[in-house]
């Protein structure tokens, strides 16, 4: 498994490595980045999460997808208290000397990764439409959070924010295509063969187009620059390695399957997401240090994926 993992994230880079390439030469330009963007997000993504729930029922699947939705809030209340005692205003904050803005976008980074451009096509790559399954509890989680807990982050007393958070959760396309694709589900409802046979080209498009966009974003990317900022490497080893220990630590005692153990892992392991800049653009902080942050995650999940697959399988995983 880990050689496996390794060769799809080799693979995902090579791809990243093209869309960086196109970015230099000016195929894609910001304007482009946003769409293709808005695209995966609000389209292809949902379509890859509809067409995951076309398996076959079972009451024990069925579950497992509770089992799994409950797992992955324990995940992230865990990551949560972890980055506040690491990186928080008291402690970490004050032996790492942190400002106010690069705690809150360190602990942000750190409970919440990119799960929905990586995450999704690696768990694809590794375990086929099964695993993307297991994914979407992970991904609801995810939206729970990130819109109550992670935007409280960046700052309070927004008028209307509880029952706006409510609303981006509610009318998220990834939530509303879970709710569609649970239907499907439960009622064995089969899709006649044109728009099944669409779902499928639009689900495959998510990998290379979600990794053409990243490495379009990673073209600005200065190694000398950002290799040297030990604030970000500080939190790279939080988001990239020791979080995804101690997801691994949960999973030793779960009695979930392996293919839902790896998801799970993959999911967790994945590198800061982007919503760490739209957050702080959102809030007016200035975005250079969570590009970095963000980048310098990003380019070392290829070395890191594959470790914590590794230690995962070192521990009986």
């Amino acid at each position: 498994m880990f050689l496996i993992s390794a060769q799809q994230v080799v693979i995902m880079f090579c791809i990243m490595l093209v869309g960086m390439i196109c970015r230099k030469i000016g195929f894609l330009r910001s304007e482009s980045e946003k769409d293709l963007s808005n695209i995966l997000c609000f389209v292809i993504s949902p379509c890859l999460i509809v067409n995951s729930f076309r398996q076959e029922f079972s009451v024990q699947r069925l579950a497992l997808f509770g089992e799994l939705f409950l797992f992955s809030a324990a995940i992230f209340l865990v990551n949560i208290v972890l980055s506040q005692l690491l990186l928080g205003k008291r402690i970490g904050g004050r032996i790492f000397h942190l400002s106010d803005a690069q705690s809150a976008v360190m602990r942000f980074g750190s409970v919440y990764t990119n799960c929905g451009f990586i995450g999704f096509p690696l768990v694809q790559s590794l375990v086929g439409d099964i695993g993307v399954f297991y994914a979407v509890p992970f991904n609801i989680t995810f939206n729970i959070f990130v819109w109550s807990h992670g935007v409280s982050l960046f700052g309070h007393g927004e008028k209307g924010r509880k029952s706006a958070a409510v609303r981006k959760v509610l009318t998220n396309p990834n939530i509303i295509a879970t709710a569609v694709g649970l239907t499907l589900f439960l009622t064995q409802f089969a899709l006649p063969f044109i728009p099944a046979r669409a779902l499928e080209l639009i689900s495959g498009m998510n990998t290379p187009l979600s990794m053409l966009v990243i490495g379009a974003n990673l073209a600005g990317y200065s190694i000398k620059r950002d290799f040297t900022d030990r604030r970000a490497w500080l939190g790279v080893l939080l988001r990239n390695f020791f979080l995804p220990l101690v997801t691994i630590l949960m999973l030793t005692g779960s009695f979930l399957p392996q293919e839902a153990r790896l998801t799970m892992l993959v999911m967790s392991a994945c590198p800061v997401g982007g919503f760490t800049i739209l957050f702080s653009n959102l809030f007016g902080l200035d975005k250079r240090f969570p590009t970095r942050y963000m980048c310098l995650s990003t380019i070392l999940s290829v070395l890191s994926v594959p470790a914590v697959i590794l230690a995962a399988q070192a521990a009986g995983l």
